[in-house]
């Protein structure tokens, strides 16, 4: 179970266009994940995505890409 980590301050590029990915267990699901001020960018100036799947938490700051959380 993965629970209370906190993801601050992240810049840079993804090699994918899914740039935040969180899978998390069904049975198990993430809890208490923290984003703040994440900006992200998908080859160069492409819009990158995010993919939540059984995440809860809370974003807070500029959000690049948009958070699923």
């Amino acid at each position: 179970r993965i629970s209370k980590v906190s993801y601050m301050d992240i810049q840079g590029s993804a090699a994918t266009p899914v740039a935040v990915k969180f899978d998390c267990s069904p049975t198990n699901p993430c809890r208490g994940l923290d984003l703040r001020d994440i900006k992200l960018t998908y080859l160069g100036n492409k819009q990158a995505e995010a993919y939540c799947k059984n995440a809860q938490g809370s974003a807070a700051g500029t959000m690049n890409p948009p958070s699923c959380i």
